[in-house]
C-alpha cells in the first residue's frame, strides 16, 4: 500500500479557539475549512507535505459530546525550538514543560492546545 498522506484527526469542544490556536498560534497553515450545514465544521492543517491535522467541531448549536483524547499527545519538530518557544510564552500559549535539554537527543517543550491536548515541540540537538 502507498502511503501519500497520512492525517490526524480528532474532535474539539470549542471549533473557534481550537482553531485559532493552531493557525495563528502554532502557524500552521489551513489547508481547508469546511461547515456541514450546522452539522459538523472543521479544518484541516498542513503539518508538513505528508501529514495533515484535521481538528471537527459541533455545528452551530450542538454540544460536543466526546471528551480531548486523555491518551494522546501531538509532536512538532521545528528547525528553531528556542524561537518558536518564545514566541508561544509571548501569545500566552499554556506552556506546561519549560524547554530543556532531552538526554534522547533533543531540545523540547510542552504546550496544551485549548481542548487539552498536549503538544510537543521539538528539535533534534543530537548531531551537535
Amino acid at each position: 500500500m502507498e502511503n501519500n498522506r497520512f492525517t490526524i484527526f480528532y474532535d474539539v469542544a470549542d471549533f473557534i479557539s481550537a482553531r485559532n490556536f493552531y493557525h495563528d498560534v502554532l502557524q500552521l497553515k489551513i489547508r481547508h475549512e469546511y461547515d456541514d450545514a450546522g452539522h459538523k465544521c472543521g479544518a484541516i492543517f498542513a503539518v508538513n507535505e505528508h501529514v495533515d491535522l484535521e481538528i471537527m467541531g459541533p455545528g452551530s448549536g450542538n454540544q460536543q459530546q466526546r471528551p480531548a483524547p486523555e491518551n494522546v499527545r501531538l509532536k512538532f519538530s521545528v528547525a528553531n525550538v528556542d524561537a518558536f518557544y518564545e514566541r508561544l510564552q509571548q501569545s500566552n500559549a499554556e506552556i506546561i514543560e519549560p524547554i530543556a535539554d532531552k538526554t534522547w537527543g533533543e531540545r523540547t517543550f510542552a504546550v496544551r492546545a485549548p481542548d487539552g491536548l498536549l503538544i510537543y515541540v521539538s528539535m533534534d540537538i543530537a548531531s551537535k
